[in-house]
């Protein structure tokens, strides 16, 4: 009983020192967590725009897909975006569906979302007057990117468990229980021992008592003896 209280003490107080060290003791977990992307059509760049005429630039683009759309241009500008039907009969100058988005000034910003997949043109077009202050051709600044949401795995160091004071009370009370069982089954063994050891030595002093009994019993009987073997000869005495 003494031994099995103290295995049950040990086995507490390991499981106590477990969820002690899980909650502080940080271990590398993977996660999958959302990030942000950016996707670039076009990149800061900077275009020169034909005196009277138009700058084009084109791409296959998926429908659904939101663009952002950043112009900057001291001199004013038109902005277009149309798919390849309509960028044929638009620059043609036959009547087409192509929409204008804006008049572009120093500082645009807009978004545009493609309706289905196709070749799409953004499309700069030279507007009255045709050339700026200083008899050159007008240039524009331009990005045009999307934003997308990927999950990314991303390795961070946390403990297994989550510290929390629920959790630290509960490992301080097993800890401390697990302690006290412990300790009464070591205390029951001492106790167990203690009484074996007196019992050994109970055992010893009977037999030793024995033999003293049967020491003694010898002895009287060899007194014995020799009393009747003197009463013996003195009565043979007496006869002759």
């Amino acid at each position: 009983m003494a031994m099995s209280a103290v295995s049950l003490g040990i086995v507490i107080l390991l499981t106590g020192s477990a969820l002690f060290v899980s909650s502080v003791v940080d271990l590398p977990h993977t996660n999958e967590v959302p990030v942000s992307v950016t996707d670039y059509l076009i990149q800061n760049t900077e275009y020169t725009i034909p005196s009277g005429s138009y700058h084009a630039v084109y791409a296959q683009l998926n429908g659904g897909t939101t663009w952002n759309i950043w112009a900057s241009t001291v001199e004013p500008l038109d902005l277009y975006v149309m798919d390849q039907n309509n960028f044929q009969q638009w620059s043609d100058r036959m009547p087409s569906n192509a929409s204008l988005i804006a008049h572009l000034g120093l500082d645009y910003s807009t978004s545009w979302t493609a309706p289905y997949s196709a070749t799409w043109y953004f499309v700069f077009e030279d507007v009255p007057p045709y050339v700026n202050f200083m008899g050159v051709n007008k240039v524009v600044d331009v990005t045009v990117s999307t934003v997308t949401t990927e999950l990314q795995q991303v390795t961070v160091n946390k403990p297994l468990l989550s510290p929390s004071f629920a959790l630290s009370s509960l490992t301080a009370l097993i800890m401390f229980w697990g302690i006290v069982i412990l300790a009464v089954g070591i205390l029951r063994h001492e106790r167990r021992q203690e009484g074996g050891a007196q019992s050994d030595l109970s055992g010893v002093d009977l037999t030793l008592r024995g033999f003293k009994l049967c020491i003694l019993l010898e002895s009287c009987k060899s007194q014995l003896h020799q009393s009747s073997s003197v009463r013996k000869g003195a009565f043979c005495r007496e006869q002759d």
